[in-house]
């Protein structure tokens, strides 16, 4: 089971991505570069377990409110709150 994810605009062609979805949630691990974040709440939206928050209690480095993990053990890993990030800081491995 996971998510495929197609790289052309139409759908056509055979290149995608396939991220298969961890079947052991406790191997899921999600890097936060906070100082890198700009609040944007892409990745809030895209997670579909909806573990990711703006932490608007703290400010960043450039000045921004940044995302937090509010449930690490709900993650599937399916990456699309990094897709999402414009900023780059977020990994999931």
């Amino acid at each position: 089971m996971g998510i495929m994810i197609y790289n052309d605009d139409n759908h056509k062609n055979s290149n995608l991505l396939f991220m298969p979805f961890l079947s052991d949630w406790s191997d899921c691990m999600i890097s936060l570069d906070e100082d890198r974040c700009q609040g944007c709440g892409l990745c809030v939206e895209a997670c579909p377990k909806k573990i990711l928050a703006i932490d608007r209690s703290r400010i960043n480095k450039r000045g921004h409110a940044p995302v937090a993990v509010i449930d690490v053990k709900r993650c599937i890993s399916c990456a699309l709150c990094a897709l999402m990030c414009p900023d780059v800081a977020i990994e999931v491995n």
